[in-house]
């Protein structure tokens, strides 16, 4: 790779990273511009406990067989991932949440950032690997 194409590459890299960067704080602007119209649909689309906790666990990292299973751990009466997948499907679409490939789903706000409180400690779900998890059910 020749010296001319390294600066290249450099300098594409550092232009991707400030608009990364820029695109942060536009978003954090549109949240504070439209803080009472997110937190209202907010509100409405998550209308039960159930609901708050799948978006809180809404990302690419989890299936919605795995936000069931969170569910039911949190002591809330579980939720079958069919629904799980139905419910975000309507976040989709309403704006509150993002497609990022057949299987994936991202939610696009923090509740925690609009003071909805989720009823659930959702911090120790998901700490412990698989492997981890067996060895001390052993």
């Amino acid at each position: 790779m020749s010296q001319n194409h390294k600066q290249n590459l450099s300098h594409i890299s550092s232009l991707l990273k400030q608009i990364s960067s820029q695109m942060e704080e536009l978003f954090e602007w549109y949240k504070a511009v439209n803080f009472k119209t997110i937190k209202d649909a907010l509100k409405e689309a998550l209308s039960t406990p159930q609901k708050r906790v799948a978006y809180e666990l809404t990302s690419p990292d989890r299936s919605s067989k795995e936000i069931s299973e969170a569910i039911g751990k949190v002591g809330l009466p579980k939720v079958d991932d069919s629904t799980i997948r139905t419910w975000q499907n309507e976040w989709i679409r309403v704006g509150l949440a993002r497609k990022i490939s057949a299987y994936k789903r991202e939610k696009i706000f923090s509740l925690s950032d609009f003071n909805i409180k989720v009823e659930a400690d959702l911090s120790k779900i998901f700490q412990q690997s698989p492997n981890t998890q067996e060895e001390n059910d052993r």
